[in-house]
């Protein structure tokens, strides 16, 4: 009986090891190990083109906007590996 429970112990200690290097290598920034998603900077990024407006029965009382496709401005198109710059800030904490 004592048997069973030291190789059950065993697992559990085994598999929170493994789940502890995965949340370090997510961490330190790598990718998971299990259920890589992939990392925010080499993610692509595309814009949907704006939906037409849909042609129903409009009351005469209630004034409309126009929509134009000029008045939407076009967001750019990030490739994949290359990330917009961004400013960082680094702070030197002393104690």
């Amino acid at each position: 009986m004592n048997d069973i429970r030291r190789t059950i112990l065993w697992v559990i200690f085994g598999f929170s090891m493994v789940l502890l290097w995965d949340q370090w290598q997510i961490h330190n920034g790598n990718r998971a190990t299990f259920f890589p998603a992939p990392l925010p900077n080499s993610a692509v990024v595309t814009t949907a083109p704006a939906p037409a407006p849909a042609a129903t029965a409009t009351d005469a009382s209630v004034p409309t906007a126009a929509v134009s496709s000029a008045a939407v401005p076009a967001a750019p198109v990030v490739a994949q590996g290359s990330a917009p710059m961004v400013a960082k800030a680094y702070y030197e904490v002393t104690t």
